[in-house]
Formats: C-alpha cells, structure tokens, sequence
C-alpha cells in the first residue's frame, strides 16, 4: 500500500481502525509496522499508530545515488559471473515485462521491473551488495512507482532495459556498468520531477518541459518497435 502509494507520504495510519480493516488485532500489527518503521517506510507513535514516511526531493537523490553506485558495480560483477542458465531467466523476464508495456499494464510491469533489478544484483554473487541493495530497495521501489506515471520515461526506461540485457548477453563488464548507472540516475531524476509538482502544483507535462527535454523521435520509434517484438 506504501509502495504503490494507497497511502500517501505523512498519512496517518491509525491503529484501530487498521486493525480492524485488516482483520487482525494490534499486536501483529504493531510488530509489522516496527519492521516498516526499520525499512524507513513509517514514523512510529507509541500506542497511537503511525504515519507514513515523507519522500524529499533530498531524500530521493540520496536513495537513487546510492542505488546507482550498488546497481553498477553488481552489474559489472554478474558481466563476469553471471551463468548462463541465469541469463537466459533474466532473458525471459525481460520479454515478459516488454508485454506488459505493449500492453499498457502499469502494475504488473512494475512488479517484473523491480524483480529485474533485484536477479542483476543477485547475478553478482556478492551476499554483502545483495543484503545491503535489499535494505534501500523498498524506500527506492514506491519512489519509482511514482516515476511510472510519466509516460515517455516509461518508453526511455523500456530502451535502457534493452540495452541492458544486450550488454549482460555481451558480458560487456564496463558497458553493462555505465548503462545500469545511467538508468538508475534518470529514474531518479524523473521521481523528483513528479514530486516537484505535488510542491509547485503544476501540472505533470509543465514541470516535465521545465526540467528536461522530451527524447527524440527516434528514439520512441525504436522504443515502439522493441515493445512490439516483446508483446
């Protein structure tokens, strides 16, 4: 619900009342909002409930760097260590996740794509980037849901992915690195984009042409294209 933005950042979660929507009393319930409380998803308050964690502009930026640098560097460890039983998987994800874009379906694309980022990393075979990716990941994955709702980084973030999988198939080690990099960053740039609008109160589109520029022609024509061969 906090990831996909049911409840919405400095919401109130009131402890009865969630108790008793979710049908469950309020000892299981405070012991599942102390772990949203250790992932930074929830500000505790003793006996009362909760309220969901804000998303700064300065927060996201920090989120998304320290992504990127994790991302990067597991990418250019699964170049190398990768199987290619595990290539062939991620392979078969990625089409799946192209149909889902064909097809215009926001959540299950979501889902894939963020299942996507988590095999690269485990690709890695490094437990300490896996374990510390898993921590931020969470903070980082309803921040990218937000990002879904711009719709030519949608098509950008579809390319890249593409990109991706050539260079993990290439094991180009250095090439794979640069692509994840630049993927997380704009991701990131993106979600601040779409949380300057909630301060501005400016429309989507107007803070979007402010911000940055619309991505070539071709670029979405080739976008379309590799859409089309995954659906």
């Amino acid at each position: 619900m906090i990831v996909r933005h049911e409840l919405q950042p400095g919401e109130w979660i009131a402890e009865a009342q969630l108790s008793q929507a979710l049908g469950v009393s309020r000892t299981p319930l405070r012991e599942a909002l102390k772990a949203l409380a250790a992932e930074r998803l929830v500000v505790l308050h003793p006996f009362r409930g909760a309220t969901v964690t804000d998303l700064s502009l300065e927060q996201v930026e920090h989120l998304f760097e320290t992504q990127a640098i994790l991302e990067a560097q597991a990418a250019r460890l699964a170049a190398s260590r990768a199987s290619a039983a595990e290539i062939a998987a991620f392979e078969k994800k990625h089409l799946r996740m192209l149909g889902y874009f064909t097809r215009g379906d926001r959540k299950p694309y979501f889902e894939l794509n963020q299942e996507l980022h988590r095999d690269l990393v485990a690709m890695s075979h490094n437990p300490v980037i896996i374990e510390t990716h898993a921590v931020i990941l969470t903070q980082v994955e309803r921040a990218r849901f937000a990002a879904l709702d711009i719709g030519h980084r949608w098509e950008e973030s579809v390319a890249q992915h593409e990109a991706i999988l050539l260079a993990l198939k290439a094991r180009d080690i250095e090439h794979l690195g640069q692509l994840v990099g630049i993927h997380v960053i704009g991701t990131g740039q993106t979600v601040r984009v779409a949380l300057r609008t909630l301060e501005t109160d400016l429309p989507l589109a107007a803070v979007c042409s402010q911000s940055e520029p619309s991505p070539p022609a071709a670029r979405n024509n080739k976008t379309r294209s590799m859409a089309g061969r995954g659906s």
